[in-house]
């Protein structure tokens, strides 16, 4: 059996987007999600933190600001860290594709969406073929 890594999650970004450059020259952008489970009795959210790299790591922080909805896909990775002199586990989302989702309701009120009828096709990313 062929089983490949993949998680897609509905969110909306929770901190300022960052992007920053590695000490190779690669450009990333780590910032996490907020998902709601949905439950009304007894809700609960998660924190998902997210990592896009390169070009797509530049087309988020130039359309995405905190708060706004994306929907994100991806692979899980979990990094072992030591935090004092303690194994900890560090899951994450590495980003392999977006799509834009709702905007937050006061600005649906004062503009028209127009990034979110943008067509990847029309804007020079890889992930677009």
């Amino acid at each position: 059996m062929n089983v490949k890594n993949n998680w897609i999650g509905v969110g909306r970004i929770t901190n300022d987007l960052e992007l920053r450059v590695t000490e190779s020259g690669k450009k990333v952008l780590n910032f996490s999600i907020a998902i709601d489970d949905g439950s009304k009795e007894k809700p609960h959210t998660s924190f998902i933190p997210v990592e896009a790299w390169e070009r797509t790591a530049d087309v988020i922080h130039d359309y995405f600001k905190k708060g706004d909805q994306i929907i994100v896909g991806g692979r899980l990775v979990v990094r072992q860290t030591t935090d004092r002199n303690e194994k900890r586990n560090k899951l994450s989302v590495v980003l392999e594709s977006f799509e834009w989702g709702a905007k937050k309701k006061e600005e649906n009120k004062k503009e028209t969406n127009a990034v979110d009828t943008m067509y990847m096709d029309d804007m020079d990313v890889p992930w677009a073929n």
